[in-house]
């Protein structure tokens, strides 16, 4: 008997946190979404579909369709070789925004996916980075401009994803219901403000109440600017 595809892929994805050693919180900060989502997925009352399974097939190495097949045929898929780099090398890998894009996790955003790895020498890293460990840190591309003349359209951030909760005053990457932002967070008395520099947005803020629908991503840490110069 054919089993339900959300069993069979709880099944997988148990088979992957238990091979890599992974919470549901890590792996769902590795594809940026939020940690009740893989814990549906793995409690098979849900399963990854589009956007949300490509990530999942970056990210482990393992292909789409692996996913989805039953214990017998998944056994003749290879296990993914995870490819070692230089020890004085520091990698810094996109975020996948797009990956949490799918139906019910985020449906609008203020970034695009750009370029995949960033290699930087282990000093380069330490100027930019401190001794945190390149699996914590992402980048992204902003797109939005309610940060302008902060963090404007088209400069890339570096995030630090280890941070998942409000780690003081500072510019932070979260979700909100099913949209993703980038706002500075500011505790005032005892109420957390969301603020954008751009004077041309309100300032919000976050109450008991919304709690369950505010995720914090990261942190940013710095940013680069991407401007172009025309000559011809």
């Amino acid at each position: 008997m054919k089993k339900n595809q959300n069993v069979v892929s709880a099944t997988r994805i148990n088979q992957i946190l238990d091979e890599r050693g992974w919470s549901q919180s890590e792996l769902a900060r590795r594809i940026g979404v939020s940690p009740q989502s893989v814990q549906f997925w793995v409690s098979g009352k849900t399963a990854p579909r589009g956007a949300n399974l490509s990530a999942l097939s970056s990210v482990t190495g393992y292909p789409e369709h692996w996913f989805l097949m039953d214990s017998v045929s998944a056994e003749s898929v290879d296990k993914p070789t995870l490819i070692s780099r230089r020890e004085d090398s520091y990698f810094v890998e996109l975020l996948d925004i797009e990956a949490s894009a799918g139906p019910g996790i985020i449906t609008k955003g203020e970034f695009t996916e750009t370029i995949r790895s960033i290699e930087y020498t282990s000093d380069e890293a330490l100027r930019l980075f401190g001794n945190r460990p390149s699996s914590n840190i992402k980048m992204i591309t902003v797109t939005g401009d309610s940060m302008n003349d902060t963090i404007c359209p088209g400069d890339q951030i570096f995030i630090d994803i280890h941070i998942n909760h409000f780690d003081g005053d500072g510019i932070y990457v979260f979700v909100f219901g099913q949209t993703l932002h980038i706002k500075r967070l500011q505790m005032i008395k005892n109420q957390l403000v969301v603020i954008s520099d751009n004077v041309k947005y309100r300032d919000w803020e976050i109450t008991k109440e919304d709690e369950e629908q505010f995720f914090i991503s990261g942190k940013v840490l710095l940013s680069q600017s991407r401007t172009y110069k025309r000559y011809a």
